[in-house]
């Protein structure tokens, strides 16, 4: 199991990097390739955190982004090491393989790349745009939420 949740970091690290080069090679930037009606393909570029927060100092989400994914590595490979193997190592390996996939963005060209956005009918967030890896730190995080819950903590 512990190779497994490590093949899971590493598989959404890979599909969202696979994901953002492809939407970065077709689309040009703020582009819509539509998917059905409330799938949207969007090419977006953000310097801040989740939805722009801090955008004005990107290089401060930088360093905390990277000491946020550092701390979930280290809490992952600890308690792989003790022997657990439950949701909360879940979790940890969705964060670290999203979280990882948008520091490397963060560090190779100083924002992250997003690329998927829902009709949702609501103006506010019809217009934010998120990326795989996004989706896996919100469910690394539900992961986290069950774990504590469960009494794996």
């Amino acid at each position: 199991m512990r190779g497994g949740l490590f093949a899971l970091t590493g598989a959404v690290f890979t599909a969202d990097q696979i994901l953002k080069r492809k939407v970065e090679e077709d689309l040009s930037q703020g582009q819509v390739g539509r998917i059905g009606p409330r799938f949207i393909i969007t090419r977006s570029r953000n310097r801040g955190a989740a939805m722009n927060l801090g955008e004005k100092n990107p290089e401060l989400i930088t360093a905390a982004s990277g000491l946020v994914l550092t701390a979930a590595q280290a809490a992952l490979v600890s308690r792989l090491l003790r022997g657990r193997r439950g949701l909360t190592e879940t979790g940890l390996a969705l964060l670290t393989g999203g979280g990882a996939s948008n520091v490397a963005d963060r560090l190779r060209q100083g924002y992250v790349t997003d690329y998927i956005r829902f009709r949702t009918g609501n103006p506010e967030t019809d217009k934010v745009v998120y990326n795989l890896g996004d989706f896996a730190i919100f469910a690394g995080a539900a992961f986290l939420v069950a774990g504590i819950f469960r009494g794996e903590v």
